[in-house]
């Protein structure tokens, strides 16, 4: 949706269960994240703050929220560090062509 029109404004409705994919959707734009189970008065507080530019997470899986985004964090934290530098990336596409340590080097 965002990508039609990016000025649009976002309010993902999970499973109260679902964290992951609360946090694809914040990942991917979405401004308020509630549950299918919410209150009229939640929801209605979500569309306001979204649309007063303001972001809201339903309070009742806010921090399962969090929990799962500094797990996904920690993550890709991780995957960063097992990167190649350049250098090494280098080293690997000449052994990959069959090329010795001295032809490398």
């Amino acid at each position: 949706m965002r990508r039609v029109r990016e000025d649009a404004k976002v309010i993902a409705i999970c499973p109260a269960y679902a964290t992951e994919n609360a946090v694809k959707a914040l990942d991917s734009g979405a401004a308020a994240i509630l549950t299918h189970e919410c209150r009229a008065d939640e929801l209605t507080i979500a569309i306001k703050k979204v649309r007063a530019g303001d972001n809201f997470v339903q309070p009742d899986i806010a921090m399962e929220i969090f929990e799962e985004m500094r797990a996904k964090e920690a993550n890709r934290a991780e995957a960063e560090k097992l990167r190649l530098t350049v250098r090494e990336a280098q080293v690997v596409r000449h052994l990959k062509l069959g090329k010795t340590n001295r032809q490398i080097g």
